[in-house]
């Protein structure tokens, strides 16, 4: 039985769908050979860039600071204590009042909080400094902690621990002082959130200062006031004669105000246990900063 013939209407429909079909076909073969060449061409561009990148004094400064993290991360990994307590940065460890490795390995065993593994998350530079975010893993516990890392010439280098952002060493700048006590401010360090200004206290008299620094407040050029957060650790502060104890103050930020409205004064109040008071004020304004 010999087949039917199309009628001219379906041959005419089939042949503008076999068109249709080709065309969208063309097209795609088109728009495949113009995206695998674009592709072809942008990691050409990519790759040229990073050839261009590769040969600046960026990059291999890029380069060294990673190696430095990296050896850094290997020491904490390995537990290598002498080898970190020799790139420990000098004002931290006058700080952490850090001076001996073994009393390093009770700062750490802090820091580390049980971790018996290590990891580089991710790092910025900020001025000649570079703020790493390193992952701790402890069993089940994982946790982030700030490393800061400052690169030396050549290939040495320093690391900050404790989550610090940075630390502003004064070297004398800002004291009060007179007959009977000696305010010396060595250290500002900065966390973040909140800043700790380490302070040497001398007793010039010949009896204990025996109190609390408590109520001692920071003010700042918004006329706002900050109390410590440490006040605990403020009372029963006892300054022997002719001796010098190191306060520490650690006080907020206040969030913007710390970038916006810098630091103005610091009012020290001492309370002594006889329900007496010291009061004296150190002037932090910036223009005495420089």
């Amino acid at each position: 039985m010999e087949g039917r013939e199309l009628k001219p209407q379906v041959k005419i429909l089939l042949i503008i769908i076999l068109i249709i079909l080709g065309a969208i076909v063309i097209e795609n073969v088109i728009n495949l050979f113009f995206n695998v060449t674009e592709e072809i061409k942008t990691k050409h561009e990519i790759k040229k860039e990073q050839e261009i990148y590769m040969s600046t004094p960026e990059y291999a400064e890029e380069q060294k600071i990673e190696a430095c993290v990296k050896t850094a991360i290997e020491y904490l990994s390995s537990g290598d204590y002498e080898a970190l307590y020799n790139v420990i940065d000098p004002d931290y460890k006058e700080y952490m009042q850090i001076d001996s490795v073994d009393k390093f390995k009770e700062v750490l065993a802090t820091y580390m909080n049980g971790a018996d593994s290590v990891k580089l998350l991710d790092y910025g530079k900020q001025n000649d400094r570079y703020l790493c975010d390193v992952i701790f893993t402890s069993g089940d516990n994982v946790f982030s902690k700030r490393l800061l890392v400052k690169q030396l010439e050549n290939e040495e280098f320093y690391i900050i621990l404790d989550d610090i952002y940075n630390i502003e060493k004064f070297n004398g700048r800002f004291r009060v002082f007179d007959d009977t006590i000696d305010y010396n401010l060595v250290y500002r360090v900065n966390r973040g959130s909140t800043n700790t200004y380490v302070m040497d206290v001398t007793n010039y008299t010949n009896k204990d200062m025996v109190g609390s620094y408590k109520n001692t407040y920071l003010m700042k050029t918004d006329r706002k006031t900050y109390e410590p957060q440490n006040k605990e650790e403020l009372e029963n502060i006892t300054i022997p004669a002719g001796g010098t104890v190191r306060v520490y103050f650690t006080i907020s930020n206040g969030s913007v105000n710390s970038y916006t409205f810098p630091d103005d004064m610091l009012y020290l109040n001492f309370d002594f246990a006889d329900g007496t008071r010291r009061s004296d004020n150190m002037i932090l304004q910036w223009e005495y900063w420089e």
